[in-house]
């Protein structure tokens, strides 16, 4: 009887049996596929004397606890694997796809065994004469002429032989590799349909457990259903009941009720009676609670917006109070500056300009106007486009326009004290029809302020040739302007002019010269020119 090839026991045990005996140790991992029933039963039967004599061989199941005590040693990734070791040392590890003769050369060379003639690992059915070895070569005699023949002959007999062979084996190998990966998609088919089958059955199985879930659930439902209308005619049955003997029980009273008398019948009248007139008075009562109550409700809502009201007034008052003690201080402090005087230089349009000094208190609209306008009428300015607005040369900071509400207020309180430069300009006021005109009211006006304007000078000059009145600048000298708001130009300064007509014309010339300036963008000198100054 042949001995087993491989051996009956654990791994730990052939491990010490190769311990013991000095041996190799083979191990054949597979996990029953194709490859691995290939290499069980073609491949490691053609070393089989070789394996008995040099090595101890086991078979391990990919999986079970011998082929994890092998892995925990050398790793083992895919499978079938051959793996030889020898004293504790990998002397070679086989991985899946290798050909025949390679995994049978491989094997050898690592027992150790040295190369034998190609018709072993070929099989017992070729011989040396259809394979021959290279190396064999026939022993010749180099000098013979016809050995030499014989031996090219043999050699090329031998290549034509090698590479026939070798094309034999690469179209074996793609046979072998063709109907591997047939096997490989023949499988695969296989573990696809057994999955579906697999999944089809377990969602049979899943539709199964619903079914029967969604069963007991409308059984458990149906009956609590049943149980709570049992339990609801049992409820109504018993109220039934009850109702019937309570009917029962005030017939049966009614039927046995005792008869009264007329006095009874009179007490309970009365009591009956009374009982109602305290209930009425209680209602009474209890209605004239909450009357009082609401009356106190609206009463002390009342009482709050009086307050309310009456703190508001004396708020008010306090405000108009305070605001008429503010209005007393600026009042107070304005008159208290009135006496400061604001030294004014106007520049007419014609680049003529013209001086005064008003009081603080003094305003624009009463005391600067009136003066500006006496001097325009004076110097016969026929073409000056009336009205005409004021501005303050303020340089370099903006220049002001004062509006009419500005013209109302104090001189001092629009910031001309000490001194303050104002210049003449266009008043743009247009009619309704916006033809840039003047309208029939501002027509009407200015046509009379220029008639009364012209009789006053011709007046005035009458006067003045007569002897009889002063001249306009001597006569807001003596009437004092600074108490009286009044404009004075420079011209009061003068001496009286004489009666004779030499005289004043004389004067009449230098007040000319003075009024005739030019501005100069930012001038506040009150001083005359130079060459109006006397000549010694």
């Amino acid at each position: 009887m042949a001995p087993k090839l491989f051996f009956e026991g654990s791994t730990p045990e052939a491990v010490q049996a190769t311990v013991q005996q000095q041996k190799y140790l083979v191990a054949f991992v597979t996990d029953e596929n194709y490859e691995g029933q290939i290499w069980e039963s073609d491949f490691i039967p053609e070393i089989r004397e070789q394996l008995l004599e040099k090595a101890i061989t086991i078979k391990l199941v990919a999986g079970t606890q011998d082929a994890g005590f092998l892995a925990s040693m050398f790793p083992i990734p895919k499978h079938p694997t051959v793996v030889i070791i020898y004293q504790g040392q990998l002397k070679d590890y086989l991985p899946p796809g290798l050909t025949k003769e390679d995994f049978i050369l491989r094997v050898k060379k690592a027992l150790g065994i040295s190369p034998a003639d190609r018709s072993q690992v070929d099989g017992q059915g070729n011989s040396s004469s259809t394979n021959p070895n290279p190396n064999d070569e026939p022993a010749l005699d180099p000098m013979d002429p016809s050995s030499a023949a014989q031996l090219g002959t043999y050699r090329a007999a031998t290549t034509e032989q090698e590479e026939e062979r070798v094309r034999i084996q690469e179209e074996q190998k793609k046979r072998e590799s063709q109907e591997q990966r047939a096997r490989e998609a023949q499988e695969r088919h296989r573990a696809d349909e057994a999955a579906a089958a697999e999944r089809r059955q377990l969602e049979e199985q899943r539709r199964e457990q619903v079914a029967l879930r969604e069963a007991q659930r409308t059984a458990r439902r149906a009956e609590q259903d049943k149980a709570a209308q049992k339990a609801r005619d049992e409820a109504d049955a018993q109220r039934k009941e009850a109702v019937e003997e309570a009917a029962k029980e005030r017939k049966d009273k009614v039927s046995h009720k005792p008869q009264l008398s007329d006095a009874e019948k009179q007490y309970r009248d009365e009591v009956l009676k009374q009982k109602a007139e305290v209930e009425k008075e209680r209602k009474r009562i209890l209605a004239q609670i909450e009357t009082d109550k609401a009356n106190r409700r609206e009463r002390e809502k009342a009482r709050k917006l009086n307050r309310e009201q009456l703190k508001k007034k004396e708020a008010g008052e306090a405000a108009v109070e305070n605001e008429k003690k503010e209005k007393q201080k600026r009042l107070i402090g304005v008159a208290a500056e009135g006496g400061k005087t604001c030294a004014l230089q106007i520049r007419l349009l014609d680049g003529g300009l013209i001086r005064a000094r008003f009081g603080g208190a003094s305003t624009l609209k009463d005391d600067v106007r009136p003066w500006v306008d006496r001097n325009i009428i004076e110097k016969r300015m026929q073409n000056h486009p009336l009205p005409y607005k004021l501005k303050m040369i303020l340089t370099p900071k903006p220049n002001i326009t004062f509006s009419p509400d500005d013209e109302k207020k104090p001189l001092i309180e629009l910031g001309m004290a000490p001194t303050a430069t104002l210049v003449i300009v266009h008043n743009d006021r247009f009619d309704s029809n916006g033809d840039g005109k003047f309208s029939f009211y501002e027509k009407l006006k200015l046509a009379l302020f220029i008639f009364w304007a012209w009789v006053k000078v011709i007046w005035e000059r009458v006067l003045l040739w007569c002897g009889c009145h002063k001249p306009p600048a001597e006569q807001y000298a003596t009437d004092g302007p600074f108490e009286e708001g009044q404009g004075v130009d420079e011209q009061a300064q003068e001496p009286r002019a004489k009666a004779s007509g030499a005289d004043h014309g004389a004067d009449k010339d230098a007040r000319k010269r003075r009024q005739e300036q030019y501005y100069n963008g930012n001038s506040t000198a009150f001083e005359s020119r130079p060459d109006d100054e006397p000549k010694d």
